[in-house]
C-alpha cells in the first residue's frame, strides 16, 4: 500500500476499508512476538513490549480521549507529546522513557515496514 494524499483523505473522512489501527497492528506484531516465546524471545522481551502498548494508548486516552489511532494519524508531534507524557505523567527517568521509545520506534518501524 503505498501512502497517498487519496489515501489520507479516505481515512480522514472515514471512506477507507484498507488501512488498519494502530492497535490491531501492535496486537498482530505481539501475537508473532508471542509465538516466538522460549524459542528465539525470552518472556521479558513479550512483556516490554506489551508494557509499551499499554502506555502508549493510556497516552492516547489521556491527550486525546481516543482508544485508538490510525497509522497516518501518527506523526513526529505526537510522538514527542508521548514522551512528554512518560517523563511527566508518568514519572518514569529520562533513561526508562528513552528505552520504551526506543521499543515504541522499533515495533513502528516494523509495523511501517509491513503495511507502506
Amino acid at each position: 500500500m503505498e501512502l497517498s494524499t487519496d489515501l489520507i483523505i479516505a481515512e480522514f473522512t472515514g471512506n477507507n476499508q484498507e488501512c488498519k489501527k494502530l492497535s490491531q497492528l501492535f496486537d498482530e506484531f505481539i501475537q508473532r512476538i508471542n509465538e516466538k516465546v522460549r524459542n528465539t524471545v525470552s518472556e521479558c522481551c513479550l512483556h516490554k513490549y506489551q508494557l509499551v502498548r499499554r502506555d502508549f494508548y493510556d497516552f492516547l486516552k489521556f491527550k486525546f480521549n481516543r482508544k485508538d489511532l490510525s497509522l497516518v494519524e501518527l506523526n513526529p508531534n505526537l510522538i514527542e507529546d508521548f514522551f512528554v507524557f512518560l517523563t511527566s505523567n508518568k514519572k518514569f527517568a529520562n533513561n526508562t522513557s528513552v528505552k520504551k521509545m526506543k521499543t515504541f520506534k522499533s515495533v513502528i518501524c516494523l509495523l511501517l515496514k509491513e503495511v507502506f
